[in-house]
Parts: structure tokens; sequence; C-alpha cells
């Protein structure tokens, strides 16, 4: 099956094409919605490795690798509460399906535990 008006598979791997690359909303979405599993463990061991890096002192060399570490937890974190929100019908904005989104009950389920952990940080 292949989208975008594509009518034969790519012929070299990874594909020189990059519109054979995107999803619809994005490889963030695309990931906890399909594995949460692999990407939410890794980002819980890279905020704690990022967190134990506290010098004490806004000057130390790790701020920067702090500041990024809370950036992408945040920027992961808001993801997990939209595809939450949207699995449990109560976005506030959101009434039509997502095309190939569909997140089932189980999923679901790793999606909130891991926002509740992520929010626990």
């Amino acid at each position: 099956c292949l989208s975008a008006g594509f009518t034969r598979p790519p012929k070299m791997v990874p594909t020189e094409d990059r519109r054979l690359l995107g999803t619809p909303y994005g490889l963030l979405l695309n990931e906890l919605h399909r594995s949460p599993e692999g990407l939410m463990g890794s980002l819980h061991s890279f905020l704690k490795q990022g967190l134990e890096c506290d010098s004490g002192t806004p000057y130390s060399t790790e701020t920067e690798l702090i500041l990024y570490t809370v950036r992408v937890a945040a920027r992961v974190e808001n993801a997990l509460h939209f595809l939450v929100a949207y699995a449990k019908g109560t976005h506030p904005s959101l009434a039509i399906p997502l095309r190939a989104v569909d997140v089932t009950p189980h999923t679901l389920e790793i999606l909130q535990n891991n926002l509740d952990a992520l929010q626990e940080t």
C-alpha cells in the first residue's frame, strides 16, 4: 500500500526520496502510538542521566545538557498527553478521527502509565 501517489516501492533503502519518509503526524506521534515501550524506555533513561548531571551551579558546562534533556522530555510529554486525550475522546479541540492513528486499549494503558511516570520525574 503506497500513499501520496506512488506506484512503485523504493529501489534503494533508505530511500533517497524524502516524500517516502514522512508520516501523517510526524515521527514522534508515529513512534508513540505504534511502539511506545522502546521510545519511553530510552527517554526515561536519558532523562535520568541528564538530571544526574546537576552540578549545583547554572554556570556549569553541564547546564546546556540538563536543559536539552528537559526540553526533549517536555516535548514527548506534550505528545503523550495529546495521544492519551485523543484516545480517551477528551481532547478539547479534536472531534474527528486522525488518519492511520488507532490507539488500542493496551497502547493507551502504556501511554498513560508513561505519562504518569514522566510527570512524577
